[in-house]
């Protein structure tokens, strides 16, 4: 017996976002609010970004493979991991603690990848990208940034990984979120000597 099943890989940790941001009721998507929305008062916990319009991922990562698939039709964009150990009172841009992928859009899309110690590497593509896959290789200490629409490898980023890390997003879009997509599962149900055994098979 198969069954197909949807789960999203990542959720986003409301107690992480910056003030600002605008969290779906499933944790799936945001967007930025420009403004704190009226009303809100939102804790002072020290896990939250307090200078970067930014959320993270709820659970961190220290080993295995990871994925996680994003649609970034919003203007700009930030996608990438923190390490555990970042300061989360100051902005992203360059801190050895991040590793990320951004697009920010003025005339023309302008793709940077950034990585430690303090390298911004400029990214010539022939086409605007609307969804991407992130992959974090824990183990091989590798960060891949897919284009999930063609499976091409926009960039990859090699880092020994001594931390849990976790995932980050960010925009200033108001009008258009980033949104986690749901991934399948392929569930095969096996039956012997009366014992059910599952196995799990992904499916990008």
């Amino acid at each position: 017996m198969q069954e197909i099943v949807q789960y999203t890989p990542v959720i986003l940790d409301p107690n992480t976002a910056f003030s600002r941001l605008i969290l779906s009721d499933d944790l799936t998507a945001f967007r930025d609010g420009l403004w704190p929305r009226k009303g809100q008062c939102l804790p002072a916990n020290p896990e939250r970004l307090k200078d970067h319009v930014g959320v993270l991922g709820f659970e961190g990562f220290k080993s295995g493979v990871h994925s996680w698939i994003v649609d970034v039709y919003s203007a700009t964009w930030l996608l990438g991991v923190m390490e555990e150990s970042a300061q989360r009172q100051r902005g992203v841009r360059c801190h050895p603690e991040y590793l990320y992928l951004e697009m920010e859009s003025e005339c023309a899309p302008d793709y940077r990848a950034c990585f430690p110690p303090d390298k911004l590497v400029k990214i010539k593509l022939e086409k605007e990208l609307l969804r991407v896959t992130v992959t974090l290789n824990c183990d091989e200490g590798m960060l891949t940034f897919t284009d999930s629409m063609t499976n091409d490898i926009i960039h990859t980023i090699q880092h020994t990984f001594t931390q849990t890390v976790y995932p980050f997003f960010s925009t200033i879009c108001p009008d258009t979120p980033l949104r986690l997509l749901h991934m399948k599962i392929s569930i095969n149900l096996q039956s012997a000597m009366g014992i059910n055994r599952s196995k799990c098979y992904l499916k990008w």
